[in-house]
């Protein structure tokens, strides 16, 4: 167990989900068996959750005493429907069921308000009499004590209401907050004890018994009341609205729609507005890198969503210096909690800033879709908010000799990284080694100059005077040329002793996407990603195999993130390195198609992929992650070579397709003003594309070359 924040993580969860099915729906999650079945004592991270809360920590249905035998489980959408039936009674001699012929079916609805319907069935021959028991817990375990942290307040005891036909359980939190998990069971049961209801079955051959559970969940400053199913609802729908994909590949098809039925179940609407939360179970909060970097992501299928987190950062932006949370004036929020040892503090992450690179994406954020939409009015909204992230982003960097944008940690509990690798490890030397503070990484020089140009951008567009930021952008580009990425191996970070790191990592695929360095250059760090020791065949590795410190299992540190190959394959497109797109393109698709379950996984391992028919699970990885699943349209998008340049001009450069897909059809492509139908076909020697629909202004461009140039050149 973590007994404290002081050597600046979060507690890692240990406990493999990567057996569980996960439902999410109406901002309510389960983790539970396939056969439906969830408890403590067959996996401690199981249970159904509310805003970092367990509301219900077991549950299961026997007959007879005896467990029943899964058939078969099928799950989405928030639903659950299984098969089960009777393995041999054994333990009333009065009563004799030979296996196989009762049958269970159930359906399960999660949300604000579970409902599960059984159906008991008898394809016996002989009547049977016993008893269907429906056994259950509550414990109100705060996600950061499921992860592994020992609280140091002692937890309230939950209360206990027993009726004929309801149970209620009650936890007054130590945050003042009262939260409440009702079950109620139709029809009432023979008995009824706090854990447990006992329903007398008597079966004819042929005859089936029905009984309706419903679990209504809670928590007091919603004004939400026992059995009320009514979510707030946001503007913000993907299902529907979204860019429709078709393709000749059926199970991309699929994969597409998981996706974004996966990124609508993660919707919030929070007390600061709405917001995708990171995944499900461990980051169900808004994270200020994850929701922009999937902001950014879904513009090319959903606009909708990035407004709505640029107004929700904008309103939790830093005001004040608090060295406990990490905050200084100006930063944008690195996680946004509110769970009950988040809200007593804890934990310091209920409002807690410890990024050091959310504050210029935020910017960048706010320039791509100045790119996608022509929405004066959430720039104007946000326009203070920009202001002072570069205020910010300028100050930071002016207190380092380099000039150079670097963190370290203030927070005696706070996190050690602050970058996008925010694990113990997860910065460290080729032998695992730790990094002396401060820490300038790769990645944030390129998100900090690239950010100071989009303000200038943005400054033009609302007919604003931009300051002189042009000696602080010449200045990291520099560094970014000879103290970065001077070597075959470009360093991770200067260290607080101005020596760069050269750890082989995917960090540096990062300048491509932000358009921080030369050709020449980007040609060195493609050859990096694309070497052996980093590109496992299916996708590029968070660190190099071969050195000291890799782990293809590890968090940061050898493992494949999809979002993190997203940005990469951007940047490879953007400076034209196509055999490199079309390569790492392909194999993230196909790593994509081969998990089972049609669900993009937060990370998987790093694993050679010769050593397997299908990439390793990381056994804790979250599922839905927003931006994992985020991370297949933007593929897409970019093999198919489709960019915004401006709200008025929509570009197709070079499109390209897996060997294996002949055609794709994207419906519904939105820009500015204007909606288009695209038709890639694969010829003899190119991807050919037509515009089957064009209704607007703006124009569609086939071009040779990304439309929006590097700023390093």
């Amino acid at each position: 167990m973590t007994e404290a924040f002081g050597v600046g993580i979060e507690p890692r969860p240990s406990l493999d989900i990567s057996h569980l099915v996960v439902l999410r729906r109406e901002e309510v999650s389960l983790l539970c068996q396939p056969s439906g079945k969830f408890g403590t004592s067959t996996s401690s991270a199981s249970g159904l959750y509310f805003r970092d809360m367990r509301y219900l920590s077991a549950l299961d249905t026997r007959l007879q005493h005896e467990r029943l035998v899964l058939l078969d489980s099928e799950e989405g959408g928030g639903v659950l429907t299984t098969t089960l039936t009777n393995a041999e009674v054994t333990d009333d001699p009065d009563v004799s069921v030979s296996p196989q012929t009762l049958l269970l079916r159930r359906r399960r609805t999660v949300g604000r308000t579970t409902v599960e319907g059984l159906t008991l069935v008898n394809h016996g021959r002989a009547t049977f009499r016993g008893t269907l028991e429906v056994v259950f817990e509550a414990d109100f375990k705060d996600m950061f004590v499921v992860r592994g942290f020992q609280r140091r307040s002692v937890p309230p005891e939950p209360t206990v209401r027993v009726t004929p036909r309801s149970v209620q359980y009650e936890y007054a939190g130590l945050d003042g907050e009262l939260r409440t998990t009702h079950l109620d069971f139709q029809p009432t049961p023979s008995s009824l004890v706090e854990g447990t209801a006992t329903f007398d079955v008597e079966l004819a051959p042929g005859a089936a018994a029905e009984l309706e559970l419903t679990i209504a969940i809670a928590e007091s400053w919603s004004g939400g009341t026992p059995g009320e199913s009514s979510v707030r609802r946001s503007a913000m729908r993907l299902t529907g609205t979204a860019v429709r994909f078709e393709s000749s590949n059926g199970q991309l098809n699929d994969l597409y729609q998981r996706a974004v039925e996966d990124l609508e179940s993660l919707v919030v609407a929070g007390e600061e507005g709405t917001f995708l939360a990171a995944g499900i179970p461990w980051f169900d909060a808004c994270f200020g890198r994850d929701s922009l970097i999937t902001g950014i992501a879904l513009l090319r299928i959903c606009r909708e969503a990035m407004p709505e987190t640029l107004k929700v950062l904008a309103r939790t932006q830093a005001s004040m210096v608090a060295a406990d949370r990490d905050a200084e004036p100006g930063k944008i929020a690195h996680e946004l909690r509110v769970g009950e040892l988040a809200n007593i503090g804890e934990v310091p992450f209920g409002r807690y800033y410890g990024s050091v690179d959310s504050t210029p994406l935020f910017i960048l954020a706010c320039r791509e879709y100045a790119r996608w939409a022509d929405d004066r009015a959430t720039l104007d909204s946000v326009w203070s908010a920009i202001e002072k992230a570069v205020e910010w982003c300028v100050l930071q960097a002016s207190k380092t000799p380099a000039g150079l944008l670097a963190y370290h940690r203030e927070s005696s509990s706070g996190l050690e990284h602050q970058g996008w690798k925010d694990s113990w490890d997860g910065i460290c030397h080729p032998d695992g080694s730790p990094v002396i503070p401060p820490v300038a990484l790769v990645e944030v020089q390129a998100y900090y100059v690239a950010a100071l140009r989009a303000y200038s951008e943005l400054c033009r567009l609302v007919g604003k005077v931009p300051g002189d930021h042009e000696q602080s952008v010449s200045t990291v580009l520099q560094a970014l040329k000879d103290d970065f990425c001077s070597d075959s191996v470009p360093a991770l970070a200067i260290d607080g002793n101005g020596t760069p790191v050269r750890t082989a990592t995917s960090n540096v695929g990062h300048v491509l996407w932000a358009g921080a360095c030369s050709a020449e250059v980007s040609q060195r760090i493609a050859d990096h990603l694309m070497s052996e020791a980093m590109f496992s065949g299916w996708g590029v590795r968070t660190l190099a195999s071969g050195q000291p410190a890799f782990n293809p299992l590890g968090y940061h540190v050898g493992s494949v993130w999809p979002h993190d190959n997203a940005i990469i394959l951007e940047g490879l497109r953007r400076f034209g390195h196509a055999d490199a797109v079309e390569k790492l393109g392909t194999a993230l698709l196909e790593a994509m198609l081969a998990f089972p379950d049609g669900r993009i996984p937060e990370l998987f391992s790093g694993d050679a992929r010769g050593l397997r028919r299908q990439p390793t699970p990381y056994p804790v990885a979250s599922r839905p992650q927003a931006w994992a699943a985020a991370s297949l349209p933007w593929i897409l998008f970019t093999m198919l070579g489709v960019t915004a340049e401006d709200p008025t001009s929509l570009h197709v450069v070079r499109p390209t397709l897996p060997a294996w897909l002949d055609w794709v059809r994207l419906s519904e492509v939105k820009f500015g003003d204007t909606t288009v139908d695209l038709h890639f076909r694969r010829g003899q020697r190119t991807v050919g594309v037509e515009v089957e629909r064009h209704d607007g202004p703006g124009r569609v461009v086939l071009s040779p070359e990304w439309p929006v140039p590097p700023i390093g050149e």
